[in-house]
């Protein structure tokens, strides 16, 4: 009875709505959404359903894949999770709250066991604190109480703590305070002390050993265990604390000889093997070190004689280690399962190269050690190596290497005020409210509550893991909406992760100075933190590691007052980041900072930084090339200092934006400082093609520059447009700075200062005094550009975070005049720590290919020109690097600039250009001094590139090559003074109700047009760079004058084109919608829904090869079943007469239904229903108001193109699906004059999901565009087809395309060609086009066209940098085979696969690709280049499947190309080949023939030539090096075809 009784409602509901839905049924929900419950799920017993939840967020990360959702509920999780498998792009792993509910994920753990009292205040209880000493925190009620700690400091105080002033030395090991460290010996033994020196640049803590009164001596060195395998001695040692000999083996040990060292370790046990033997050769026992990190080492015994080894195989099967290991730990860039490998700043060099890591030390410098250390640590451990020393020397396996004692840098006076410390870790400094201690030994934690209470009256926790999710190698994971507690995330090797609105406390506290990365790790690549709130790290709050990650939308505070040294509350190394639209505030040091390249900062808000720190910025960076990174649209402001600080204290320094020594190549313009007690933008000592442009500055209001006193050089410094009214030195000038079109006195006449508001009032002294520039000043209104950061009448900007409307910036460089063009012209990369950027980035070796990056460890200048930065040095042979330069314009004078050094007397260094148009130019310097070589020259007429370089033309000793840069001669104000010619033939190329599309004919320019400005009725709308333009948001029937204006790089304006004008055509009542403007989880403004039963939003929904198209998405969920439907209306203008309705629409499955889209008039009654039926067909609802199928079925996850005609008049529709009728003239369910709403809803009683995207309404045009014609396959490759087709025609104007693969829609294309992607290879596709127009109006399809893919394609363009693609078998003993970065053209990112012949006879370098075997004719295309052209290096070699080679081709020796005939003898072409030149090869085999054809650039070289050998088939490539010619080839752009 009560089924039916709600059968009853149901009917009096839809009498009421007018829409009709099927009787009841219960399905499953598609998709796998699984639950979590921490209070009532079981990880045994559950299933991860609703009604059977899982109990941790680690079991469903166990079990999820691509796609998957879990929606976790209230509760406080304390586990970290680590996901088992990654999402795919557009089918994400996703954890978030279930709905309404309150999620913490916490690193900390409660303190169960029971609280006596200890002694007054003071109590205890029974806990195991996992962190480690001076790592572990604690937490009351939560928030984080102090170590104990002498002198006191309250709760919460992070910036100002009690300090006591010590008296200053100069050892480093010895604090002296005879005033305050007064207490007995061995008081303060053990203890950690947090020390700021006297200059206040740096505050870190050291760890102490023993104490005297007034004297407490701190531990320096850091001790390790290691193997030392030398051939000075013929011995393999065991070494230990201090160097001491724990065992010793004699061998002898040859050279370029391979031993495998093997050591295991087992609590105090250690067993040393050589060579995979059964029975250790060392045992020794000893109990120093328990845990520490890996290490590599190569040691020479001169320092004019390097030492060489190779490490293959180095890895450790670990049986016991901290479970909380350092976040940031990058997998390997050599064959190694230990994360976290990296090169210190210290002498020597190491290369990977494959499997191997070369390890170099360098005498040029007069180093003789080499150190590479991991920060993965273990205990108990198989640690092993294959070991080959290629010259005299020693190697070292290192391990159980301790964290390093404290980052002290500094105990003497530097002049600047007293330096000041308070020491922690005694139980006996436990004598204050808020103060803890734990007895590890004993197992007791000690805790006086800042009420001196009892702590069982409060939640006591401890910190017991350092992530809440470890997302490491792991990829497409999206977190929302969770609360972290004492915990952070890494998503180090991971990419395309997305954690969005969480809420994060206490990411990392730590009272020692730590060597990995603090806070959440966005590491790895395309990694994103968005719409966040990130707050408390006694370090860094977010760390940012990697390529291309985004930082976005995020409020962060309150970080580095912990000890660190020049960390910054957001620290970043890498390349191509995006810090955009984030509030950063309260820090001990600077709030943005580190060692990045090509990076964005922009729209951020960043105040209140730098308590403790002075003689820095708000963001600070030094030793840094910048790789032209942009700093603008910036707010810095409100510095700060603590109150108790001595008389010369923190803060007296703070600057906004402070590039100190050695930062070049960067952009900082349009930011606004404020209220600091330094200058606004600060360019430090040695600064190179720095670009200040139109900031603003106020109070204190000012800019400086290098200054010849101080200062080393500011070559290429260009500094224009700013307003800088108390500090604007032009010194730096007589150094290379250009300075033009600053205010530095009058008035700015700002809107208000008084509440920030620094945009220009009409009578300001800064309006058009500015200098134009390219890129910056784009767009200015009046007769010049404004100075500062606002442009007076221009768009308004501000800074910061908007949660509430949450932007969505996107990561673009400004093309702008004056850059240095050379990429990583500093040679210094050195601090990056990134696999793929060592210091000579960018550059390619030549000649013996010997060059090192060489660090001027010792501070004399040898390797670079700056102390304790890197230069490039060349080896003993005739040795140099080079460059090409690419984009360059031709008939166009550049300046080259760089430093060279001799190394020792009769050695030559040159720096020269080659390959620009012109003969080869260089200059030398043969002086052991740094001398600055510079000099212009001028591309040819049709020269486009050149390539510069560093050489050593003589032999016998080293030489150095430092900063190299280039750039256009042309003048910071302009030597282009002459404006383009005006467009002409302006004509309207079409119009609709709403746009008018332009075209006109290219203007000309003496340099080049840029590009064009439209004006309709005089004000400008449009700046197109190519020769058209479409007007949209107009009114209909309406007439615009159209006019337009070309400009070019020196932002010179043509006179106007003729007018023209478009009327637009008649009105049409209706509706449009795409959603991709609304942001995801929104709804578009106008809508109505209803949301009882389920969810309605707009989402990310994939739409073939669109990713991320967004889309309306409707979700009945299980939760409401029977409960309620869910909706989405919208009303429009009413449309009468013929009225069109177009959208894409799509089901998750088939077992639904939903009533959608309904159209109802203006009083709500529903005139025409259609839906996906819950049988698996579409259906609508007929004139008697049934539910009523249609032939044609729908599947799960397609999209369907519906098109429906109402003819209000007739009172019928007609509905046409993927272009075809299913439904003519059918009668309407009621009749009406108009339409003036669409409805899309579900049915309460089926829970599923459906999708719906652009929703076109009108009344105007329903004629079709013609069907497309002469449909082509232009090319294909493995996984790609490419297609072309003759345009269609309209009588209004076609739109655009739809492409169909096998009859489903594969893409959309605006032009008459599309390339289909993500194909299978050797597979035959049928392809059709439709055309549609504005009105959605879809054509017939073309004609049918079949493409069929290559049996094999690679364009290595996706590979990682010394990796090879999957799939691919390397044969290295000779050199290197990898993918590495070689410019082809203009493309200077270009990836090929690059075989190195450098071990002289040794054996040859392979790599080789298995493929689908092919018959008949087969078609091999590539593109190669050699070196060289004295080398022999074959490839391609075509092999059948037992590896017989049937056709075999080559670079070879004698500069020719040549083949190996019939008679397997090396045979010469007629053709010669250029080094250092791409060419195009075509082979064309005929396997039934046995005969093959050769063309190189499209030119017959071989026909019919016969095969090596006979075969049906072949099925594997090759690309082979010979060990007797020591050369380097690459290879591109690979396709096999039948």
């Amino acid at each position: 009875m009560r089924r039916r009784f709600i059968s009853y409602l149901l009917i009096a509901a839809l009498l009421l709505t007018g829409y009709v839905t099927a009787a009841p049924q219960k399905v499953s929900a598609a998709g796998n959404t699984y639950y979590v419950d921490g209070v009532n799920g079981s990880d045994t017993t559950g299933t991860g359903s609703t009604g059977s939840p899982w109990k941790t967020i680690s079991k469903a990360a166990s079990i999820m894949t691509a796609g998957d959702t879990a929606k976790i509920r209230t509760g406080v999780y304390r586990e970290t999770v680590k996901p088992t498998n990654s999402g795919t792009p557009g089918n994400e792993i996703t954890f978030q709250p279930d709905t309404g509910a309150d999620v913490t994920i916490s690193g900390a753990n409660l303190v169960t066991g029971s609280w006596s009292v200890h002694s007054g205040s003071i109590y205890k209880a029974s806990a195991t604190l996992p962190m480690g000493d001076y790592l572990d925190s604690v937490y009351v009620d939560g928030i984080a109480n102090n170590l104990a700690r002498s002198p006191n400091t309250a709760v919460g105080n992070l910036y100002d703590p009690a300090l006591y002033q010590y008296n200053n030395t100069s050892n480093r090991g010895l604090l002296v305070d005879s005033a305050n460290l007064t207490q007995a010996a061995g008081y303060w033994d053990n203890a950690s002390v947090f020390v700021e020196d006297s200059g206040e640049w740096n505050f870190s803590n050291a760890l102490a050993t023993t104490y005297t009164p007034g004297n407490l001596n701190l531990k320096t060195s850091q001790n390790a265990y290691s193997l030392k395998f030398s051939t000075y001695d013929n011995t393999l040692k065991l070494l230990g604390v201090g160097g001491a000999v724990l065992g010793s083996y004699n061998v002898t040990i040859a050279q370029n000889t391979t031993y495998n060292l093997k050591v295991t370790t087992s609590g105090s046990t250690i067993n040393v093997y050589l060579n995979n033997g059964a029975s250790p050769v060392i045992t020794a026992t000893d109990t120093n070190l328990k845990e520490g990190s890996f290490g590599l080492g190569v040691e020479s015994n001169s320092s004019a004689t390097a030492a060489k080894a190779e490490f293959t195989n180095v890895n450790a099967t670990i049986a016991s280690q901290d479970p909380n290991q350092a976040t940031g730990r990058e997998a390997a860039s050599f064959t190694s399962n230990i994360k976290g490998w990296y090169a210190p700043e210290a002498s020597g060099y190491w290369k990977p190269s494959g499997a191997t890591l070369l390890g170099y030390t360098q005498p040029q410098t007069s180093g003789t050690t080499a150190w590479y250390e991991s920060t993965t640590t273990a205990k108990d451990f198989t640690y092993s190596a294959d070991v080959k020393l290629t010259s005299a020397g020693t190697a070292y396996l290192v391990f159980r290497k301790e964290m390093p004692p404290g980052s002290v840098i500094d105990l003497s006076n530097w002049g600047y005020g007293a330096a000041e410390y308070f020491i922690m870790g005694k139980l006996a400094a436990l004598d204050y409210p808020g103060e803890w201690y734990y007895d590890k030994t004993a197992g007791q934690l000690y805790l006086r509550t800042t009420a001196s209470n009892s702590p069982a009256s409060h939640t006591v926790e401890y910190k017991a893991r350092n992530l809440a999710f470890d997302l490491s190698g792991k990829s497409n994971i999206v977190i929302k909406n969770v609360k972290l507690f004492a915990a952070a995330i890494d998503t180090t090797d991971g990419s395309n992760n997305v954690i969005d609105g969480i809420n994060a406390k206490y990411v990392s506290e730590f009272n020692r100075a730590i060597t990995y990365s603090a806070g959440v790790c966005l590491c790895g690549t395309n990694n994103t933190l968005k719409n966040s709130e990130l707050q408390y790290s006694s370090g860094a709050i977010v760390t940012i590691e990697g390529d291309n990650n985004k930082l976005i939308n995020n409020s962060i505070h309150d970080g580095t007052y912990g000890p660190i040294v020049f960390n910054s509350v957001v620290d970043i190394t890498g390349r191509g980041h995006l810090i955009s639209h984030n509030t950063v505030y309260n820090s001990g040091r600077s709030l943005i900072g580190g060692e990045f390249f090509a990076t964005v900062i922009q729209y951020n808000d960043f105040h209140h930084g730098n308590y403790f720190a002075k003689d820095t910025g708000m963001l600070y960076t030094a030793h840094n090339d910048l790789g032209n990174s942009e700093i603008h649209h910036n707010f810095w402001h409100d510095s700060v200092s603590r109150a108790n600080a001595d008389a010369n204290g923190s803060g007296g320094w703070t600057g906004g934006i402070y590039l100190d020594e050695s930062s070049a190549n960067a952009l900082v313009y349009k930011n606004v400082t404020w209220n600091l007690s330094w200058v606004g933008v600060i360019v430090n000592h040695l600064s190179d093609y720095v670009m200040v442009y139109n900031n603003t500055t106020h109070n204190f209001s000012g800019i400086r520059i290098s200054e010849p006193t101080y200062g080393i050089d500011a070559y290429k410094d260009r500094i224009a447009n700013n307003i800088a009214l108390q500090e604007f030195g032009t010194g730096a000038s007589a150094i290379g700075a250009v300075f033009s079109n600053n205010m530095t006195s009058g008035s700015p006449l700002y809107v208000n200062t008084a509440t920030n508001d620094f945009q220009l009032q009409s009578g300001s002294g800064a309006k058009d005094i500015g200098l134009p520039i390219r890129g910056i000043t784009d767009g200015f209104t009046g007769t010049a550009p404004d100075a500062g950061a606002y442009e007076y009448g221009g768009a308004s900007w501000t800074a910061g975070h908007n949660f509430a409307s949450p932007p969505s910036p996107a990561y673009q460089l400004v093309d702008t005049d004056y850059k240095n063009l050379v990429v990583n012209g500093s040679l210094d990369m050195n601090r990056m720590r990134h696999a793929a950027m060592d210091s000579l980035y960018g550059w390619t070796k030549t000649n013996s290919q010997t060059a090192q990056p060489a660090y001027d460890y010792a501070g004399g200048k040898v390797s670079s020109r700056f102390t304790y930065e890197t230069g490039a040095s060349l080896g003993s042979g005739a040795d140099g690097i080079e460059q090409t330069i690419t984009g360059l314009t031709p008939n166009t004078t550049y300046e080259l600039s760089g430093y060279l050094r001799a190394g020792s007397s009769g050695q030559t260094v040159r720096l020269g250009v080659k390959n620009y148009g012109g003969s080869d130019t260089y200059q030398e310097n043969t002086t052991t001094s740094w001398v600055n070589k510079t000099f212009t020259f001028t591309t040819g007429a049709a020269n486009t590139s050149a390539t510069i370089y560093g050489l050593k033309p003589t032999t016998g000793g080293y030489a150095f090559v430092d900063d190299v840069m280039m750039s256009a001669t042309t003048a910071l104000s302009g030597s282009d003074t002459t404006a383009p010619s005006a467009p002409t033939s302006l004509a309207v190329a079409s119009v609709t109700d709403t746009t008018a599309s332009l075209t006109w004919t290219a203007s000309t320019d003496n340099v080049g047009v840029t590009g064009y400005i439209v004006y309709r009725n005089g004000v400008q709308v449009g700046t197109p760079t190519g020769t058209g333009f479409t007007d949209t948001g107009l009114t209909a029937s309406t007439t615009y004058t159209y006019t337009v204006k070309a400009t070019d790089a020196a932002t010179n304006l043509s006179a106007a084109s003729s007018s023209v004008n478009a009327t637009t055509s008649a009105g049409s009542s209706g509706y449009s919608e795409n959603f991709e403007s609304t942001t995801i989880g929104q709804m578009p403004a106008g809508w109505t829904v209803n949301t009882a039963g389920g969810a309605v939003s707009v989402q990310q929904v994939a739409d073939g090869a669109n990713t991320t198209n967004r889309a309306l998405t409707l979700t009945q969920s299980s939760a409401n079943y029977g409960v309620a439907d869910v909706s989405a209306t919208k009303s429009f203008s009413a449309a009468t007469g013929s009225v069109t309705i177009d959208m894409r629409m799509k089901a998750n499955q088939t077992s639904a239904l939903t009533a959608s889209p309904v159209l109802s008039n203006s009083s709500g009654t529903p005139i025409v229903q259609l839906g996906f039926r819950d049988n698996g067909k579409f259906a609508y609802v007929s004139s008697s108001m049934a539910w009523t199928d249609t032939t044609m079925t729908y599947a799960a996850n397609q999209w369907y193109d519906v098109h429906i005609v109402v003819n209000l008049t007739a009172g019928t529709f007609s509905v046409t699906i993927n272009g075809t009728a299913v439904l003519t003239n059918v009668p309407v369910m009621a009749s009406s004059s108009n339409l003036s709403q669409i409805n899309f809803s579900s049915n309460m009683w089926y829970t599923g999901i459906a999708s719906y995207d652009n929703i076109q309404v009108g009344t105007g045009d329903t004629q079709a565009p013609t069907a497309p014609t002469g449909l082509t396959a232009a090319s294909v490759t493995a996984s790609t087809a490419s297609l072309t087709w003759t345009a269609s025609t309209d009588n209004v104007g076609v739109t655009g395309y739809k492409v169909y693969r096998n009859g489903t829609e594969v893409g959309t294309a605006s032009g008459t060609g599309f390339t289909d992607s993500g194909l299978t290879a050797n597979t035959t596709y049928a392809y059709t086009v439709k055309a549609y127009d504005a009105a959605t109006n879809l054509s017939a399809p073309s004609g049918s066209v079949n493409a069929k893919t290559n049996i094999f394609a690679e364009l290595f363009d996706t590979t990682t940098i010394g990796q090879m693609p999957a799939g691919w078998t390397v044969g290295t003993s000779g050199g290197g085979a990898s993918v590495q970065q070689v410019a082809d053209g203009a493309n200077t990112t270009n990836r090929a696969l690059t075989l190195t012949q450098s071990n002289y006879g040794i054996a040859d370098v392979s790599a080789v690709k298995s493929f689908t075997s092919a018959s008949g004719t087969v078609t091999i295309d590539t593109r190669m280049k050699a070196n060289q052209t004295n080398a022999l290096i074959a490839g391609p070699v075509l092999l059948n499947s037992s590896g017989t080679p049937i056709v075999q081709f080559a670079f070879r020796e004698n500069g020719k190309f040549g083949y190996v005939s019939s008679s397997i003898a090396w045979t010469d072409t007629s053709m010669s080949y250029a080094a250092n030149q791409w060419y195009d090869v075509r082979l064309v085999v005929n396997l039934t023939a046995g005969t093959f054809n050769l063309s190189i650039n499209g030119t017959s070289v071989l026909t019919n030539v016969p095969v090596m050998a006979s075969a049906t088939s072949v099925s594997q490539i090759s690309y082979v090096t010979n060990m007797w010619y020591s050369g380097v080839a690459s290879f591109d752009k690979i396709q096999i075809s039948q």
